[in-house]
């Protein structure tokens, strides 16, 4: 059997879509905008067991297999004179490849840990608080207060759950309207070591909140394919503008590219990627103009008092984990919207009956999961 160890969060067969086939690519470091320049693939976004067990690697590279697949037709599809409709298991196929991408980075582990932690820390807390003397209570908070006592988990697991959260949920992004982004310009698509990025034009005043999920009005997902192609999917019940009536977008102005780059800067880790030599200066001017601007991306956890759950208040402590938007407001020359107002944000599904339609699937497959478990 071969053996997997060195695992990657981002597959190599990515990085060759940007660098034609070739090993190699140019590395900008964001911690300080250092160039590195012909690194191989073969070490980038990888380490040693980042999933855990070979037979854990060998099931992902079944996947990477499919989506493969998908993003491959994309870019054929994209530059082809004569385009064709897409194949609906293609379409499938691209719709989990986003998910999957988006939630298996060593990026997702970090934003998500110290929210995962810190809400276990509080259920803890409640059950000690419930069952143990008081005099212990008081004891153990002061040891939490002073750092000393903390929760978490191996990195693997944060990352499988967040991986399994994202396949079980490909159905509630297949509503987005599904656009091709052409690159006509002078300035290349880049990528991170996370390079699939969630944003909401829509949204961006309301702050307080989540607005990243994937049934919230306004969500816009990029995903850059190569140099020149980037998949965006897009809630066109608010966002209008005469090129998106078309699942084609040309773009040309030097301004849309590198907005579209930024986010992959504010949402990268260690590393942005880009295919050729040339574009050096570029892409250090990028890291230049952004460089004080970027906040890292995390997931909070957040207390709420007063606020109501379906029109009513909730029973004991609400827990609140979201993840806020990144520090850029993109003004897209192809892109009509009139942000929303964050006093007027109400909550509310694009497709409410994807939402049940999801729902059905995972108790269904609970029942079968149970089933199984009964007849061993």
């Amino acid at each position: 059997m071969t053996c997997y160890l060195n695992q990657h969060y981002v597959p190599k067969y990515y990085f060759r879509m940007f660098t034609g086939g070739s090993q190699y690519i140019h590395i900008l470091l964001n911690v300080h905008g250092r160039i590195i320049k012909n690194a191989s693939i073969k070490g980038q976004c990888a380490k040693s067991r980042f999933y855990g067990t070979n037979n854990i690697e060998m099931i992902f590279s079944q996947l990477e297999a499919n989506h493969s697949k998908a993003l491959r037709q994309i870019i054929d599809q994209a530059w082809s004179p004569q385009p064709e409709q897409f194949e609906s298991k293609h379409l499938a196929w691209l719709w989990e490849a986003i998910l999957f991408q988006h939630a298996r980075t060593e990026l997702q582990i970090k934003k998500t840990a110290p929210a995962i932690g810190a809400f276990w820390m509080e259920l803890f807390k409640d059950h000690l608080k419930r069952k143990a003397d008081s005099d212990f209570y008081s004891k153990f908070i002061k040891e939490v207060k002073d750092g000393h006592v903390t929760i978490s988990e191996p990195p693997q697991a944060t990352s499988l759950r967040s991986i399994e959260i994202a396949m079980e949920g490909r159905l509630l992004i297949s509503d987005l309207d599904l656009h091709i982004l052409r690159n006509f310009s002078d300035y290349p698509f880049v990528f991170s070591d996370s390079p699939v990025v969630f944003c909401n034009t829509y949204y961006q005043n309301v702050t307080n909140r989540g607005v990243l999920g994937l049934q919230t009005p306004g969500l816009q997902i990029f995903y850059p394919l190569d140099s020149a192609t980037m998949v965006m999917l897009s809630d066109d019940n608010v966002y209008k503008g005469n090129q998106l009536k078309s699942i084609f977008i040309d773009i040309t102005e030097r301004s849309d590219i590198s907005q579209l780059n930024a986010i992959q800067l504010h949402h990268s880790m260690n590393t942005i990627y880009f295919a050729y030599a040339d574009d050096e200066e570029y892409i250090t001017s990028l890291w230049w103009a952004h460089k004080n601007r970027i906040i890292p991306p995390k997931i909070d956890f957040r207390m709420r008092e007063g606020w109501l759950v379906d029109g009513k208040p909730p029973e004991g402590t609400l827990y609140q984990i979201y993840e806020p938007q990144l520090n850029i407001k993109l003004d897209l020359s192809f892109i009509e919207c009139a942000p929303a107002k964050a006093k007027d944000f109400k909550f509310r599904r694009r497709n409410p009956e994807l939402v049940e339609e999801h729902k059905k699937q995972i108790l269904e497959k609970e029942h079968t999961s149970t089933r199984r478990i009964s007849k061993k």
